[in-house]
């Protein structure tokens, strides 16, 4: 956490992030659903009492002129902590109070599909090269599934407690953070876990990745971020400057790009050594992707999603606009972030699944 006395810019972010997740997972649902609308309505009936013209808009005239997104029909679960793509094709999502979801038509049709899953909440998903299905629980450790996700199985050695990471390195180890207790590794596609034997700096990762050099990447609670060059033995502190990284992601080209809570992708070229600050959005950065082009996409708390076709150079807002809807998608919280095999976008926010009308590959 920040370090006092500490930068001002240290010290909003990490104030920042403290209400964003006071808003998003403390408060009631019923507050984002029904209390806002309520004072917005209030506020625009003030505002032509007083006189005041009040335009409405189509989406497409509000974004920019363009309608990017259309809405899946998946049921209005909660959260979505995860979106992951199988090699048949099909697609999965991890809800909060629904279990694990399946698309076999590129996302734009879900189905239940957590058949032996003993809870609801699913905070994270992998799929790993031989096409075995992970599925991280907040109370039921990880569940595992051989059979395109028709029928699910408790992981030996992970059984119980929250996951809420998973990554698959350059020789397909397994790796998953635990709530309170630390980093797991499997060598069997998941099959049976065991913690890794190092001193950990922390109590809780939340975020792993593995750059193109096999390195371990991991983000704190506190809004560290720490890398490990032995599989996750032994830990250190990287340094990003005074900000709190919210985000960690590695490119295909040796690049690892850092998430910061006011809006900011940082990149580095040498391990970690150094870092270039790049502002893009008015909030934090929640999730990744990258797709077959090397193109980067960002989710963010409040303010959309952004592409990079350069490396991480420069950053492009996606249209915002929502196919059929008065809202956009800027608006809500971009939990989760995947491209499809044929090359469409899809997103996960605090309560729907949205899916790019075209895809993002020419």
């Amino acid at each position: 956490m920040p370090r006092f006395p500490c930068s001002y810019d240290q010290g909003m972010e990490f104030i920042t992030s403290c209400i964003r997740s006071f808003a998003l997972y403390v408060l009631p649902r019923w507050i984002q659903s029904t209390a806002i609308p309520v004072v917005l309505t209030l506020l625009t009936a003030i505002l032509v009492t007083m006189g005041c013209k009040v335009n409405s808009f189509e989406p497409d005239e509000v974004f920019g002129g363009e309608i990017f997104w259309q809405q899946s029909d998946v049921p209005n679960s909660g959260y979505i902590g995860s979106l992951v793509g199988h090699p048949s094709g099909m697609l999965f999502a991890g809800t909060q109070s629904a279990g694990v979801y399946r698309s076999t038509d590129d996302g734009l049709t879900w189905s239940p599909s957590g058949i032996g899953i003993t809870a609801s909440f699913i905070r994270s998903m992998a799929v790993t090269p031989s096409g075995v299905i992970l599925a991280g629980t907040d109370t039921a450790g990880v569940f595992r599934s051989t059979d395109a996700g028709s029928s699910w199985k408790n992981s030996e050695g992970l059984a119980e407690g929250l996951i809420l990471s998973f990554v698959v390195d350059r020789q397909n180890r397994l790796f998953a953070t635990k709530a309170f207790v630390g980093v797991f590794k499997s060598m069997d596609d998941g099959a049976t876990w065991a913690v890794v034997d190092s001193q950990y700096p922390i109590s809780t990762f939340h975020k792993l990745a593995v750059d193109s050099l096999g390195v371990l990447w991991a983000t704190s609670d506190p809004g560290d971020l720490y890398r490990s060059s032995d599989s996750g033995t032994s830990w250190a502190v990287v340094t990003v400057g005074d900000v709190y990284v919210t985000a960690i992601f590695a490119g295909r080209n040796g690049e690892v790009y850092a998430g910061s809570g006011l809006g900011k992708i940082f990149r580095s070229k040498d391990n970690g050594g150094s870092w270039l600050g790049v502002s893009i959005a008015s909030t934090s950065v929640t999730c990744s992707e990258e797709n077959s082009l090397g193109h980067l996409f960002v989710g963010t708390g409040g303010d959309g999603v952004y592409r990079s076709t350069n490396n991480g150079d420069s950053w492009a807002v996606l249209g915002r606009g929502v196919s059929g809807k008065s809202d956009r998608l800027g608006a809500l919280h971009i939990s989760s972030i995947m491209n499809t095999s044929t090359g469409y976008l899809l997103v996960g926010d605090y309560e729907r699944i949205l899916r790019s009308i075209q895809p993002t590959i020419p």
